[in-house]
């Protein structure tokens, strides 16, 4: 590793998502970085903390987009740094602190300093490529490829592992993209309490898991959905235990199971936004249990895919539109949840669909309990609902 070998990451807070692939690199490598996910206005103070960071740290990698150029914060990090620089050149010696531009942008108007330190474009190449000019940048030695992100998706010879997330640094990883990154089928996910601002996509079987009090194991999506799952293959893909919310995104879901099997299991879900706090379009069966799904601006959960759908026990309400909305081909199977508070209905079916509803409180819905198609009552059993 060049200097100590620890790193000071300078970025703007919208490119937090997408650093995620860069942070589980550097997890992989066993690297020591900063990486500062909170958010400062141009009001603040550079931190003490902040300041000793940069200061402790002999390498400086500058994320450089669009975002970090209108930072104010990036600008001051920035100029900290070099003046560090400065002053150790000024001492004599050997150099040992390293500035480093790494470009994921394709829109970053290159400044004219940026090419007298090193200079990582990575928004024409493949991700495998620039981190391999990253890690050489770093001084990292070649790890095997079992560390490396991105190997391949079975468990390797030691079978399924549990990472763990803790976004005060006490884990394997600090943010839970990093995890999913690294994470191979059959994995184990473990969130401690945190506020995490990331938008998570699964693509393999693994078990995301919340430790501690719900409430306080936050996911917050903005520019995406706060998760979307699209694991192909015949294991569950479990997410269990999460507080998971849309804060920002136009007509966006808060929580998107496109493909695979699935299981949904005490979850706190809410969206400030227009799209689905729940939207199903998967083919495959996908099981809601003991959710709490709530105060959408939109709909509550809305199921479009062609898989069977299986909602227990789940506390739906207070959506712009209706709790629950079955499309053309879906097929739900609802016992014992409450459905209440919602602007329109309880339940929605459209033309082609159909469900088994039983056990369930309707009570409390603005316009009616139930909206059927005619043409779909011969696929609908209802029994022993309340509303």
């Amino acid at each position: 590793m060049r200097g100590n070998g620890k790193v000071f990451i300078s970025h703007a807070h919208d490119d937090n998502e997408r650093c995620a692939p860069l942070l589980a690199a550097l997890d992989a490598w066993g690297v020591d970085y900063w990486f500062d996910t909170q958010q400062m206005g141009a009001g603040d103070n550079l931190s003490l903390t902040i300041q000793r960071a940069i200061a402790d740290r002999d390498i400086f990698l500058r994320i450089c987009t669009p975002a970090a150029q209108r930072s104010y914060w990036v600008q001051m990090e920035t100029g900290a740094f070099r003046g560090l620089q400065a002053k150790q050149h000024r001492a004599g010696g050997a150099p040992t602190l390293t500035f480093i531009n790494l470009i994921l942008d394709a829109a970053y108007e290159p400044e004219p300093f940026d090419y007298a330190h090193v200079f990582i474009d990575a928004t024409s190449k493949p991700q495998r490529t620039w981190l391999d000019e990253l890690r050489r940048a770093l001084g990292v030695a070649t790890p095997a490829v079992s560390a490396m992100p991105n190997a391949s998706p079975s468990s390797g010879p030691e079978g399924p592992v549990t990472r763990i997330v803790d976004a005060s640094g006490r884990g394997n990883f600090t943010t839970i993209s990093a995890a999913l990154q690294a994470a191979q089928a059959g994995d184990t996910i473990v969130v401690r309490p945190g506020r995490y601002a990331e938008s998570l996509v699964i693509e393999r079987q693994i078990t995301l898991r919340g430790e501690g009090k719900r409430e306080t194991i936050i996911i917050e999506g903005s520019q995406a959905s706060a998760l979307r799952i699209a694991a192909h293959g015949d294991a569950i893909t479990t997410v269990e235990h999460l507080t998971l919310r849309q804060i920002s995104g136009k007509i966006l879901d808060c929580v998107a199971l496109a493909a695979g099997r699935v299981a949904l299991v005490d979850c706190d879900i809410s969206s400030q936004m227009g799209g689905a706090c729940v939207n199903i379009t998967s083919d495959e069966e996908t099981l809601l249990r003991k959710n709490s799904i709530h105060d959408g601006d939109g709909w509550g959960v809305f199921v479009g895919g062609r898989g069977i759908v299986t909602l227990e026990d789940n506390h739906i309400s207070g959506h712009t539109y209706s709790g629950l909305t079955v499309m053309r081909d879906g097929y739900v199977q609802a016992y014992r949840n409450t459905i209440t508070r919602n602007s329109q209905h309880a339940i929605r079916v459209d033309a082609g669909a159909g469900g088994v509803f039983e056990d369930n409180d309707l009570q409390g819905n603005f316009l009616s309990t139930w909206d059927i198609d005619k043409s779909s009552f011969g696929q609908v059993r209802r029994g022993r609902n309340r509303g």
